[in-house]
């Protein structure tokens, strides 16, 4: 199954720190909304 591993930019650090780590429905709300289907094998 694919997971997604995303980062988020700390903007107090001006760095990117480790966000969430998603298999199946990947939902984010910024910067834009999105939702992906990874599907499934």
């Amino acid at each position: 199954m694919p997971l997604v591993c995303t980062y988020v930019l700390d903007p107090a650090s001006r760095s990117y720190r480790e966000g969430d780590v998603s298999a199946g429905t990947v939902k984010a709300v910024a910067p834009l909304a999105v939702e992906i289907d990874l599907g499934s094998d």
